[in-house]
């Protein structure tokens, strides 16, 4: 991955998803509901990122707290 991510012009993976995860984040969110461990990866994005799992989300999607925290999307 580290080979890609430099390829694309990122000095980091970190660096990427700074710069470039608001292009993978709607594709993975939808994701959750085939395939529940695509909720881990959203949390393992934030981490990485060192921003909250609902945050990420609702910078990507411009949405509130509340739609985030009423259970529709499951995420810490």
């Amino acid at each position: 991955m580290q080979r890609i991510v430099r390829a694309l012009g990122f000095t980091s993976f970190r660096e990427f998803l700074q710069k470039d995860s608001h292009h993978i984040i709607p594709y993975l969110v939808p994701a959750i509901v085939k395939n529940p461990g695509t909720s881990q990866l959203l949390n393992d994005i934030g981490k990485t990122m060192m921003v909250d799992t609902k945050t990420l989300i609702e910078e990507t999607f411009q949405v509130s707290s509340e739609i985030i925290g009423s259970g529709i999307l499951n995420v810490r």
